[in-house]
């Protein structure tokens, strides 16, 4: 299987407890950045199973896995979509181990945002139904996918469990001016379709990380 490419992304979570933050912490104002709350992994199972409406995802964790946890226990991820080029990889290298903490902290340290989407609605939210899953942005970061998993939907297959989730929102990349790049009413129909013209997506194929390049037209068969 080493030589088919596989798409890259970096699946972001919080903690599997009820409130994953310091108990001083008492205003959403506050919650950015605090990494030993987060955890996250990179992963090539990635995929789309329908585009809806809404619109349906699936990838592989193994088990036992602080993300899958997180994810079970707060309902709501974030898929972090990688660009292929350097930053990317970056990114993808930073969560291969499991020290979920060192990652984002790493991650931050080579100028990346790192934080929460969060209600404004809410000054200090009571449910993590209110907070939305940390995400990445800056450099080699193409957008994000706020998703709700569909825990009903899961099959376990061996050590590795298959993920089920619908998604919530799409968030194409930031643009240099630190706004969001938007996408149009008919982009909007198909969004993991359409996300993907505006960069291209890292892959990985023959032990690295690299990009699809060329298209190839198929031969004509009479």
């Amino acid at each position: 299987m080493r030589s088919v490419p596989h798409p890259v992304v970096v699946v972001t979570a919080c903690k599997a407890v009820d409130w994953p933050f310091p108990k001083e912490i008492t205003s959403t104002s506050m919650l950015s950045p605090y990494y030993t709350s987060f955890c996250g992994a990179t992963i090539s199972s990635f995929t789309s199973v329908s585009l809806g409406p809404p619109p349906v995802i699936s990838f592989n964790l193994r088990t036992p896995s602080k993300t899958l946890s997180g994810i079970l226990k707060h309902g709501q991820f974030r898929i972090n979509m990688l660009k292929a080029d350097g930053h990317g990889a970056a990114i993808a290298q930073a969560f291969i181990s499991g020290n979920h903490e060192e990652a984002f902290a790493k991650v931050a340290r080579a100028g990346h945002w790192v934080g929460l989407g969060i209600d404004t609605s809410s000054q200090r939210p009571s449910s993590y139904g209110q907070i939305s899953p940390p995400l990445l942005r800056g450099h080699g970061i193409r957008g994000h996918l706020l998703c709700r998993a569909l825990p009903e939907k899961f099959v376990d297959v061996g050590d590795h469990v298959v993920i089920i989730a619908e998604v919530l929102d799409v968030f194409p990349s930031f643009t240099e001016k630190g706004n969001w790049n938007q996408l149009g009413p008919k982009q909007q129909d198909h969004p993991l379709r359409e996300i993907a013209k505006h960069d291209p997506g890292l892959v990985y194929c023959e032990r690295k990380y690299t990009k699809i390049s060329e298209p190839i037209e198929p031969v004509y068969f009479p």
